[in-house]
């Protein structure tokens, strides 16, 4: 699979979740440390950055080229302290405190909670703000940045997930996909069916759909303009545009 982005971690816990809420939005992350040189790449994936994320000066100075130059940015603060974060990210974090009450929010129409760790105080120095808790509270930003654009999420999405039950039955996921709206072959609305694709050249492809979930699923598959199953392997059933798969189950599609 060709990466759509590169993923600086500093933390497996965060990196496991990372990859669960990018295969959910179908995108491709490449996974670098966050010490090693810098990739080149057109978009950059920061989770749950932490005090200076493990990330040298030299490459933080690197990534503000590359994003000054076009590249996209992502990050989610948890108590992170890189320098120039004002600039970078059109905002800046002024107060820090211990949570002492579950964050709300609506997401496409779906009503969310989550207890983050910590609640921050947000004052924003330029950026848009696209998404807002119940009271106002920015939580995604988007700022200009040169030619790139910087997307700033203002709470530790991954790392919190990963200390929450079932967290990823709620689409969360739908952050990554608005950063990275990468159009698919073959998309449905529920996420746990995990859909990858594998391209042949750029008119052929695989599909492979998992269902990662604990009870059977029934889901319907919308197919892109321009694209048509040729072939169909696995230990599932599809039929009019409906695909069934057991618990664990897995199928591929050949596609052209």
């Amino acid at each position: 699979m060709t990466p759509d982005a590169v993923c600086l971690i500093d933390d497996m816990e965060t990196a496991f979740s990372a990859f669960i809420l990018a295969r959910q939005a179908g995108i491709n992350l490449k996974f670098q440390a966050a010490r090693a040189p810098l990739a080149d790449a057109k978009c950059y994936f920061l989770p749950s950055l932490s005090d200076r994320g493990g990330i040298a000066l030299e490459e933080w100075h690197k990534l503000h080229r590359n994003v000054e130059n076009g590249a996209i940015c992502y990050l989610s603060a948890d108590d992170c302290n890189q320098p120039n974060l004002r600039e970078f990210c059109g905002m800046e974090i002024v107060r820090r405190r211990k949570a002492i009450s579950p964050m709300h929010c609506t997401l496409d129409c779906t009503e969310l909670s989550l207890n983050c760790a910590l609640e921050k105080a947000i004052q924003v120095e330029g950026a848009e703000v696209v998404l807002s808790d119940d009271d106002g509270n920015p939580l995604l930003l988007r700022n200009h940045y040169g030619k790139g654009l910087v997307y700033t999420l203002t709470f530790a999405l991954e790392k919190t997930l990963s200390n929450t039950p079932r967290a990823y039955d709620s689409p969360w996921w739908r952050i990554y996909r608005f950063i990275l709206n990468k159009k698919l072959i073959l998309t449905t609305p529920d996420s746990s069916i995990i859909l990858t694709e594998h391209y042949v050249d750029s008119r052929k492809a695989a599909v492979i759909a998992v269902n990662c979930s604990d009870e059977e699923k029934s889901v319907p598959l919308t197919i892109a303009d321009g694209w048509k199953i040729k072939e169909f392997f696995g230990d599932g059933k599809y039929e009019n545009g409906t695909l069934q798969l057991s618990v664990g189950g897995g199928v591929m599609f050949i596609m052209s």
